[in-house]
Parts: structure tokens; sequence; C-alpha cells
């Protein structure tokens, strides 16, 4: 948590609306914050197309149909996540970084899953709850990883359960990286 008198606190608040330094529910990073942020630009522009949800769940479903069939750039070399001071290492053609507090997100997907971690992943300590106080922090590879989690094939690949996560950008592409904080979509630049 940043006061007002820092710097970073400072820049947080440059941007429209200004970026919350932390989060309550949800936070993501890459692929799918981007669908959220051309939603929501979409929304301002013709908001007479979002007038109820269905139609507003049809225009989540062209944005992500936009990302399944050219996807974005993987983010791995772009951010760098610390988790109890260790830098930990996202996995190749990472699209999506999540931190998520509740146990579903986007219209009731649970990327965490149910099912025991796979080798090459984090090792669950415990299933998810609300009131661990543990963030669980995965990432994906895109729509269609997405696509097998909404359907419980599979879970989006496990990098932590923990407390405290710092993410670190390395680089920001020239068309920026977009960021998601419970359900508010910026492009960072």
């Amino acid at each position: 948590q940043q006061t007002p008198s820092t710097p970073t606190y400072q820049h947080l608040a440059t941007y429209e609306p200004p970026l919350p330094s932390t989060f309550l529910c949800y936070l993501s990073v890459g692929y799918d914050a981007l669908v959220a942020y051309k939603f929501e630009q979409e929304r301002k522009l013709h908001p007479e197309r979002f007038n109820n949800q269905l139609k507003n769940q049809v225009m989540y479903v062209k944005h992500g149909f936009t990302e399944f069939f050219k996807p974005s750039e993987p983010i791995t070399d772009d951010v760098d996540i610390w988790i109890d001071d260790e830098c930990q290492q996202l996995p190749s053609q990472c699209r999506s970084l999540k931190l998520i507090n509740i146990n579903s997100a986007m219209n009731g997907c649970f990327f965490w899953g149910n099912g025991k971690s796979r080798e090459f992943e984090y090792q669950q300590r415990s299933p998810p709850r609300l009131d661990d106080s543990h963030i669980e922090v995965m990432a994906t590879r895109g729509v269609h990883d997405m696509l097998q989690h909404r359907v419980n094939l599979t879970h989006a690949q496990r990098i932590s359960q923990t407390k405290e996560v710092v993410i670190r950008f390395n680089r920001i592409p020239s068309q920026g990286i977009a960021l998601q904080i419970d359900g508010e979509a910026w492009i960072i630049r």
C-alpha cells in the first residue's frame, strides 16, 4: 500500500481512472486484461450496444475471439513476479499472469481448479479459501487455455499461494501492456 506522498502513489494517480496500489479480488496482466480494456473502450464509444447482460457477454466473446485467432505477444520477458523475496519464473508463452483472492473470476471460471498440482508447477498447500489470507498466483497461455479452464479440463499453471506479491515490469512493449484490477482495466505505457 502506498501513501499519498510517495512518488509511486503520485504516478498511479496520473492514470484515468487512477491505478490502485492494492486489489481486493482479482488482478491480471496480459491478454485477459486487454480484452477487458477493449470492451470498456468500446462501451464508452457505443453505450447503446451495452444495455443488457447478454449483449455485454456477446461483446466480451467478440473481443475474446479476436484474441483467440490473433493472440497477444507473451509477457514472459516483460514481467517479473517476486514472491517471498524470490523472483519466480513465468512459464514460456505466458500471456496472462493472474493473482486471485477469490475462488472464481471472469464470470465464474475457477482458474486454480480442483485437481492435484501437476509435477512441473507449484504444489498446492491447501485448497483456496476466501478467508485464508492467501493470494493464488497463476499463469495462462491464452484464450485456448481459458476455454479449457472454463469447462474444467485443466487448471491454470499454479505459481504460488502467498500473502505478498510484487510485480515488476521489465519492459513495456510499444503497444503497452494491459493490467486489470478488480474489473477496471488500463494500458500501462
